[in-house]
């Protein structure tokens, strides 16, 4: 029979060896870090899809609101369908927007952000003034009145009332007796 070392040799001979890693290839293993899903796009990169922005108006990051608006390209796209399809193939233009312009509106102040053309064409719509933000909400800048001084008289009418001249008949039919 074979004695405890000879049984402990086997055993050792047998499993592997497992080493751990040193502290140094721990640390230069890194993991892909997920990329957040709010970044705003770019106004210019918006297409015929929702997308998270940063508004031009209110300034918040939020999804955009998309509206079709179907163009005489859909109606083509329509006839052609027809053509090929048949009747039934008329509707694909309308509920896939084939050839529609997209507008895209912020979810937030419900303001037209940007209008994307059928063709392509971008239209981006800003801010009158983008430091304000709100230009148009904006209350209008504070204006202090100018200081009147004691002795400002006001006027008792609108209309300034000229003088009468020195010895001047008031009532200019009737003869002056002396």
């Amino acid at each position: 029979m074979a004695t405890t070392t000879e049984q402990t040799n086997l055993f050792e001979a047998v499993t592997p060896q497992v080493t751990k890693p040193a502290p140094a290839q721990l640390k230069a293993t890194k993991v892909a870090q997920p990329v957040p899903q709010n970044n705003p796009t770019p106004l210019r990169n918006l297409g015929k899809d929702p997308a998270f922005i940063e508004c031009p108006f209110c300034l918040a990051r939020a999804r955009t609101t998309v509206t079709y608006e179907n163009t005489d390209a859909t109606a083509m796209a329509a006839c052609g369908c027809c053509c090929v399809l048949g009747v039934l193939g008329v509707w694909m233009p309308f509920v896939f927007h084939w050839g529609a312009d997209v507008d895209h509106h912020c979810s937030v102040c419900k303001r037209l952000v940007v209008h994307r053309d059928h063709n392509g064409a971008v239209t981006i719509h800003q801010a009158q003034d983008p430091a304000a933000g709100l230009s148009e909400k904006a209350p209008p800048a504070y204006v202090p009145m100018p200081q009147m001084g004691m002795d400002h008289k006001v006027a008792e009418s609108p209309v300034p009332v000229p003088a009468p001249a020195p010895n001047a008949n008031p009532h200019p039919n009737l003869p002056i007796s002396n």
